[in-house]
């Protein structure tokens, strides 16, 4: 999909390579959480949508629900579209559990709100009340001295007269110490002081301030009430360090915190491997191949073929690849060939990352049910040329074997008419337009490269004509039998009015030496042949 949204047009989210020839495929609407297509195919496909899926996920075809599944490994959906002209959508919408969250976020906002009104209110309300304390009591403190600044004067009896206090001012004990040191000095030169006379001076001395507890260290400050903003600050500066901290820390953190697996041993592929197409592109794993494909009466096969690659470097070359399914003589009967792996140029690909690329082959009905090989390679698609394989020097790297599997020849009867070796099987040989018919079945193929004699004999058992070789004109060796298989062996001979029978036998091309064989009932017959007589 990157090509597209690196164009600035809607991603193409249907995998092109299951889509059938002649279909047509527009893009009705593209958005995060929505995708529509206007398909229009002549048969009916199985429609694999790149989109990962998550629960949500609905599909609806001509605005009815649509039942889909998702692939396995990759979690991508798919589902089947029919032949004729659909309208297919993908959208996301809520569920039971979606929805309860939601519904728990904007409980919890809510909450929170609510909390924060509180207790803006209830600070509110503690400097409310702390002021109104500070000002009573501001209210409630004693008045200052009299008017006129100074005190009564006091005469003291005894004819002094002229002593008096000291206008304005009220002494400390301090003061008093300073200003008269030796207190004993004002009793010895005033003993006749009157007993009223130092009540007097007693009452003189004893101002008001001094018994005055002052209204501040009574009053309690409403800043103490508040959070400091010194402390806010400090919180805030520590979150911010904090968060700061974080951010330098992570990023060196991440290779330690981060399980990373090996980008030359894909996690999801089943087959890993390592195959270097020159020093661009590495083959990294492949999944596992089907065993068997069944081949449809008309029409054609398709199988999937997975392949995983990464780039060796940054590679500034789009490079294409080809997957084959070629016969034992080395035709390729079918073939796939892919721009760009996934629809991602390589040029584009990061050497620590792999690429997923699921590849679709298309395979004649005609081909005969025998053994195959798939190949795989990377070209240069303007020029042609391939890329070789180091080290080796091939320009295809062999991924395995697999067996076509058609309609099963008709068989009369499952017994056998003759066995050789020890599970070679022969279970009907017939003639018919100038051509013999047999068929076989093992259930262990041999690991000996036999071959399959057919002689056509006179009257007097002398080989007129013969048919030597392996079915399906020499394509499937013996080795390459499927254990099970009813394989058809058809050979074109002349058969003339002087061909009474015919004798079947396998034998060792090296060496010439013949298996042996039994009839139905076991008994061994002479020469390792079984003789089947001719029609008129």
């Amino acid at each position: 999909l990157q090509p597209d949204y690196e164009a600035g047009r809607p991603p193409h989210k249907i995998d092109p390579a299951a889509v059938p020839s002649g279909a047509e495929i527009t893009i009705l609407a593209h958005r995060a959480e929505l995708d529509s297509w206007q398909i229009d195919t002549p048969q009916p496909f199985s429609a694999t949508i790149r989109t990962l899926y998550w629960p949500g996920w609905q599909l609806t075809l001509n605005g009815r629900p649509h039942p889909f599944t998702i692939t396995n490994k990759t979690g991508l959906i798919q589902t089947t579209v029919p032949a004729g002209d659909n309208t297919l959508t993908l959208s996301l919408e809520s569920t039971p559990l979606r929805s309860m969250g939601l519904w728990a976020t904007l409980l919890t906002t809510l909450v929170l709100v609510g909390v924060f009104v509180v207790s803006v209110v209830m600070v509110r309300g503690r400097n409310v009340a702390a002021g109104a304390t500070n000002e009573a009591a501001m209210q409630e403190s004693p008045p200052g001295p009299p008017e006129g600044g100074g005190q009564k004067k006091i005469s003291p009896p005894g004819g002094l007269g002229g002593l008096q206090s000291t206008p304005n001012v009220t002494p400390s004990s301090a003061e008093e110490a300073r200003v008269n040191p030796n207190p004993s000095f004002a009793s010895q030169n005033s003993g006749d002081f009157s007993s009223q006379a130092r009540r007097n001076d007693t009452e003189a001395s004893q101002s008001p301030i001094s018994n005055l507890q002052s209204p501040i260290s009574s009053f309690q400050s409403p800043i103490s009430n508040l959070q400091s903003p010194i402390s806010n600050l400090q919180s805030f500066l520590f979150t911010t360090a904090t968060l700061i901290a974080l951010a330098i820390i992570i990023p060196l953190l991440s290779p330690l915190l981060t399980l990373q697996s090996d980008p030359d041993v894909p996690q999801p592929a089943e087959h890993p491997v390592r195959v270097d197409f020159g020093d661009q592109m590495r083959l990294v794993g492949f999944d596992a191949l089907p065993e068997v494909v069944t081949l449809p009466p008309d029409g054609e096969a398709e199988m999937e073929v997975v392949l995983y690659w990464r780039a060796q470097q940054d590679i500034d070359i789009n490079y294409s690849v080809f997957l084959h399914l070629d016969a034992p003589d080395g035709r390729t009967v079918a073939t796939v060939d892919e721009v760009s792996p996934e629809d991602i140029p390589t040029r584009n690909w990061p050497p620590g990352l792999y690429v997923r690329n699921p590849l679709h082959l298309r395979i004649p009905a005609n081909l005969p049910p025998i053994r195959y090989t798939l190949t795989t390679g990377v070209y240069q698609r303007d020029s042609g040329e391939r890329l070789v394989i180091q080290p080796g020097g091939e320009t295809a790297f062999t991924l395995g074997s697999l067996w076509l599997d058609g309609p099963p020849p008709a068989v009369d009867n499952r017994q056998a008419l003759a066995t050789f070796g020890d599970a070679i099987r022969l279970l009907q040989a017939t003639t018919a337009d100038q051509t013999v018919h047999l068929v076989w079945q093992t259930d262990q193929p041999p690991t000996t490269q036999y071959s399959i004699f057919i002689h056509a004999l006179n009257s007097a058992g002398e080989v007129v004509t013969q048919a030597d070789g392996v079915p399906f004109d020499g394509l499937y060796p013996l080795p390459n039998w499927r254990p099970g298989q009813l394989i058809e062996d058809q050979r074109p001979l002349a058969l003339d009015s002087s061909i009474e029978r015919l004798a079947i036998g396998i034998y060792d091309p090296a060496t010439g030496q013949r298996l042996p064989v039994v009839d139905s009932n076991g008994q061994p017959l002479p020469d390792g042949r079984f003789l089947v007589a001719v029609s008129p």
